[in-house]
């Protein structure tokens, strides 16, 4: 980062087809997408724990605290989705960013507040229209690569941040989802992995390639899902599923099912990445913040999504 450098608040600038053509060829996608693939090669037997750096421990600190924030009574409101309660709680959250990323920035990129608060509060839905999904998702790592981008984590906590920071990440958003019902924003339904997360499934998919035990089809043992919820991602997300929807995971996540039946992490591993490109930067519109080039990321909020079916075995090499 040059020194005198003058951070500006995110746009959105992404509003045609050729805007994402355009942002897909961009130095700001690639950077998004490698960054996610650092952190994925970094997953592997993340049960062995390293050391956290500051930096690490300033961001798990500040879940908590997010988490006590929600120990309240549940609302007892009649929606079914989007509970007006939670427009409160996300304006709350404005004061808990600034308290975050005062301690956590150096007085050298302080200013960057401006700049970094807009993806840390859309990384918890969208207060407007009481939804969450996978564009709020990639808001929080498009934060976290800011900060990365501002050396603010470093290489050696790409691992922590993976294994550690997003699955604190991802409790607090289901907890969010639980207290306040939060509609699926972009939800594909039956032809997605998931109504609200992709990537603790490519993450969490990493995390088990090198295990000795637990195989791709152990989702449908009920016991492995129970042992193991607390551990790995992949196991955590299965588990979420299976708690919040009433029918069997066959009948709400068929294409989990039929992923299940793929022999190794491995090659889920490599065809979730396929997928995740295809989902996520080219089938989708984004908000792209058009001054993306004074931190090298820009805002990538997901608005709609194309909710045909297809097959996924184009993703995943035999």
């Amino acid at each position: 980062m040059q020194q005198g450098h003058s951070f500006r608040s995110p746009e959105k600038s992404i509003k045609t087809l050729q805007d994402v053509e355009r942002f897909r060829g961009s130095n700001t996608c690639s950077k998004i997408l490698n960054f996610i693939k650092d952190i994925n090669i970094q997953m592997p037997d993340t049960d062995v724990l390293t050391e956290q750096s500051s930096a690490v421990r300033v961001m798990l600190d500040f879940f908590l605290r997010l988490r006590l924030s929600l120990e309240t009574p549940s609302s007892t409101s009649n929606c079914r989705y989007g509970d007006p309660k939670f427009r409160v709680w996300h304006g709350n959250l404005y004061n808990e960013v600034q308290s975050l990323l005062t301690v956590l920035l150096p007085e050298k990129v302080l200013a960057s507040r401006i700049e970094l608060t807009p993806y840390l509060m859309a990384s918890f839905g969208d207060p407007d229209r009481l939804d969450f999904g996978t564009g709020h998702e990639l808001s929080f790592v498009s934060f976290l690569l800011c900060c990365y981008v501002l050396e603010i984590f470093s290489v050696a906590d790409l691992r922590p941040l993976g294994a550690e920071v997003f699955p604190m990440y991802i409790a607090l958003v289901r907890a969010l989802l639980r207290k306040f019902r939060l509609e699926p924003a972009g939800s594909r339904g039956v032809w997605g992995l998931d109504d609200y997360f992709f990537l603790p499934f490519y993450w969490g998919s990493a995390q088990l390639i090198n295990h000795e035990s637990l195989l791709p089809s152990s989702i449908h043992d009920a016991h492995l899902i129970e042992k193991f919820r607390e551990s790995f991602l992949y196991f955590s997300s299965i588990d979420f599923i299976m708690k919040s929807k009433s029918a069997s995971l066959s009948a709400t996540s068929p294409l989990l099912v039929d992923v299940s039946q793929i022999r190794t992490w491995k090659k889920i591993n490599s065809g979730l990445l396929k997928m995740y490109q295809v989902r996520q930067f080219s089938q989708y519109a984004f908000a792209l913040s058009k001054h993306y080039d004074e931190i090298n990321v820009g805002r990538v909020l997901v608005q709609t999504s194309n909710n045909a079916s297809f097959s996924i075995w184009k993703y995943f090499a035999f």
